[in-house]
């Protein structure tokens, strides 16, 4: 499998992980490799609209998470993380409207569930 990936360019498709995953037990190294493709090969594109738990395996989906975190290069210092740099980026804009209105941050009416 990893002759076949170095020669065409192409990691694990989903039926690979899926066979893999149901055949082998969780700390096999078959079920690393996946994972590995997947933290240093993968794409976005390769999650968007999908639901890795239901379309591949619910293993297979925390082990990616957790290789991701693992490998991912954490902000250097506090500022650059986004809800300190950009806090209103995590507020409806109906919120932002009514603050910068009143110019009260956190005066926004909260919106009303169904």
């Amino acid at each position: 499998m990893i002759a076949r990936t170095n020669e065409t360019g192409c990691a694990a498709d989903d039926k690979a992980v899926k066979i893999i995953y149901a055949g082998t037990p969780p700390m096999s190294p078959a079920r690393r490799l996946m994972v590995d493709y997947w933290t240093w090969a993968g794409d976005v594109k390769w999650l968007q609209g999908r639901n890795l738990i239901e379309q591949i395996s619910a293993e297979f989906a925390g082990d990616l998470v957790l290789a991701l975190l693992e490998k991912r290069k954490k902000p250097g210092n506090r500022t650059e993380r986004p809800w300190v740099s950009q806090p209103k980026s995590y507020r409806l804009s109906s919120q932002i409207k009514e603050e910068s209105d009143t110019g009260v941050e956190g005066s926004a009416k909260p919106e009303a569930t169904a």
